[in-house]
């Protein structure tokens, strides 16, 4: 099984609940789909905002995906959207 708590705290705490539902839903596929996200391309940063470019091919070719992290209150950065 995947370590889903592990997985959502990646995530800050006010999308936690919502990422570690999902996690849970994904049973056993976690580690596999994780090893798919994609390349990260292309990463910004402005004052405590980071977005992530994550490529990944789709069956409509490729695709850019952003991911959002920001620095959490604690000084760790967080994914905050996917």
């Amino acid at each position: 099984m995947g370590d889903w708590a592990g997985a959502s705290n990646l995530f800050t705490a006010s999308r936690r609940a919502e990422y570690l539902a999902f996690f849970s839903s994904l049973g056993t596929s976690l580690s596999t789909i994780a090893n798919q996200l994609g390349t990260l391309v292309g990463a910004s940063y402005s004052d405590g905002h980071a977005e992530l470019l994550i490529l990944r091919t789709t069956v409509d070719g490729p695709t850019a995906f952003p991911i959002h992290i920001i620095r959490d209150p604690d000084g760790i950065w967080r994914i905050e959207s996917m």
